[in-house]
C-alpha cells in the first residue's frame, strides 16, 4: 500500500478499535457492586440499563457527528477536519480515563457521547479514499478500509481487556488508546495529502442538494440501514448465544471473536477482487445471500466446529455486503458531497445498532433464536432488492460497464 493508504487504513482501524475497546473494561465497572461508578445497593437490572446506556451513547454520538463532520470536510477539506476530529478523540479518551479515576459517572457518560461525536473519522477516510482513487482502484482501497474496520473489532476488545487485566487499572486502556490516537493525528498531519477537491474549491457549488433526492443513492442508503440492521442483530446477541448454548468463558469468547474476524478479513479481500469483475448489484446479491444463509443457520449447529463453519459463511457475506453498500453510496453521490454521503452512510450504520438493540429486545422474548431469524430475513430482503435492481438494470449481464 502507498503511504497515504496506510494512514487511512490506520485511521479506520483505530476509530473502530476505540469504539470496541471499552466493552470488556466498562462492563465489570458497571456490573460489579464494588466498581464505584454506581452505589453498591443498585440492583442488577438497573446496572444493566446504565451499562446499555453508556454503550449506546457512543454510536448515538457517531450517528450525529459522522454526517456533520463529513459535510464540514466537503466544505473545508478532509485533512483539517480529520485533524480536528482526532484532537477531539484524544480528548475524549483522556476524559474517560479521568472519569474512571475520579469515579464520576456523569463525566464518563458525557465523554462517551463526546468521543462518538468526534469519531466520524471513518466517514472522512472513506470520502478521501474516493477522492484519491481512480475508478478501477477504488474498490481495492475500500476493501482494505473494510479489512481495517473488521480488525478494529478484534484489536479493540482484546487490547482493552488485556491492558486492564495486566495493569489492574481500568483507566489505562483509555490512556493508551489516547496516545495511539495522538500518533494517528501526527501521521495525518505529516503524511496525509489534501483532498484533490481542495484545489477545485472554486468550482464546487455553494448550494448542495439533499442526498435523499438522488434515487439510486437513496436506494443504497435504505439498503445500508437494512443490511447493518441484520449485522447488528447478528452481533448484538452473539456472546449471549455462545454463553447460553456452549457455556463459553470470557477467554473463549475472545477466541470466538478472533475466529469470526478471519473470514471477515478474507471477505473484505475477496470483495476487492470481485468488485472489478462483477457488477456492484450482483456483488451485493452474493454478499447478502451468504449473510442470510450464515445468519439463518447460526442457531442450528450443536458443536463449536459446526458453528465456526456457519460463522465463516456469515462473515464472508457480511464484508462483501459492506463493500457493496459503501461503494454504492459513494459511486452514486455527487463528487463534491462525498464527505456528507459517507458520513450519512456511517450514521445509518451506527443508527441501525440502536434500532437493532430495540428490535432485538422484542424478537428474543419468545426465544433468543428469533434474533438470528430476524437478521436472516433482513439480509434476505437486501438480497431481493439487489436481485430486482440487477435484473431491471443489467438483465443477466454480470460484468461491470
Amino acid at each position: 500500500m502507498q503511504r497515504t493508504e496506510w494512514v487511512l487504513f490506520m485511521t479506520v482501524l483505530l476509530a473502530v478499535a476505540g469504539f470496541a475497546l471499552p466493552t470488556p473494561v466498562i462492563t465489570p465497572m458497571f456490573m460489579n457492586p464494588d466498581g464505584g461508578l454506581l452505589a453498591a445497593d443498585v440492583g442488577q437490572t438497573e446496572r444493566i440499563w446504565w451499562l446499555m446506556g453508556c454503550f449506546a451513547l457512543y454510536p448515538l454520538g457517531q450517528m450525529m457527528g459522522g454526517l456533520w463532520l463529513g459535510r464540514l470536510s466537503d466544505q473545508f477539506g478532509r485533512k483539517p477536519v480529520l485533524s480536528i476530529a482526532l484532537i477531539g478523540v484524544v480528548l475524549g479518551y483522556v476524559l474517560m480515563a479521568l472519569a474512571i479515576w475520579w469515579q464520576w459517572l456523569w463525566l464518563l457518560l458525557a465523554a462517551r457521547l463526546f468521543s462518538g461525536l468526534c469519531n466520524g473519522t471513518v466517514a472522512i477516510a472513506q470520502a478521501l479514499a474516493a477522492d484519491i482513487s481512480a475508478p478501477e482502484r477504488k474498490p481495492v482501497l475500500f476493501s482494505r478500509l473494510n479489512i481495517a474496520l473488521n480488525m478494529g473489532w478484534i484489536i479493540g476488545p482484546l487490547s482493552g481487556g488485556l491492558l486492564a487485566e495486566q495493569s489492574g487499572d481500568y483507566a489505562v486502556p483509555f490512556l493508551i488508546a489516547g496516545a495511539v490516537a495522538f500518533l494517528n493525528l501526527l501521521s495525518v498531519h505529516w503524511y496525509l495529502p489534501e483532498s484533490p477537491l481542495a484545489a477545485l474549491a472554486e468550482s464546487v457549488p455553494t448550494k448542495t442538494d439533499s442526498l435523499w433526492r438522488f434515487t439510486q443513492l437513496k436506494r443504497y442508503l435504505v439498503l445500508t440501514l437494512l443490511s447493518y440492521g441484520a449485522i447488528m442483530l447478528y452481533f448484538n446477541f452473539f456472546n449471549v448465544w455462545l454463553v447460553e448454548r456452549f457455556g463459553q468463558t470470557p477467554f473463549e469468547l475472545a477466541l470466538a471473536a478472533v475466529v469470526v474476524s478471519v473470514p471477515m478479513s478474507i471477505g473484505s479481500w475477496l470483495a476487492g477482487r470481485l468488485s472489478g469483475r462483477l457488477d456492484l448489484l450482483w456483488l451485493g446479491l452474493v454478499g447478502h445471500l451468504l449473510m442470510a444463509l450464515g445468519m439463518g443457520l447460526f442457531i442450528v449447529p450443536s458443536s463449536l466446529l459446526g458453528l465456526y463453519l456457519v460463522m465463516t459463511v456469515a462473515g464472508v457475506g457480511i464484508t462483501i455486503g459492506e463493500q457493496a453498500t459503501a461503494l454504492g453510496v459513494s459511486n452514486n453521490a455527487p463528487v463534491h458531497q462525498q464527505g456528507e454521503a459517507m458520513g450519512l452512510y456511517r450514521g445509518l450504520a451506527m443508527g441501525s445498532e440502536l434500532t437493532a438493540a430495540g428490535v432485538g429486545a422484542v424478537l428474543i422474548l419468545p426465544g433468543l433464536e428469533f434474533a438470528y431469524i430476524g437478521a436472516a430475513v433482513l439480509a434476505l430482503s437486501c438480497g431481493v432488492i439487489f436481485l430486482q435492481q440487477a435484473v431491471v438494470r443489467l438483465g443477466w449481464r454480470f460484468m461491470p460497464e
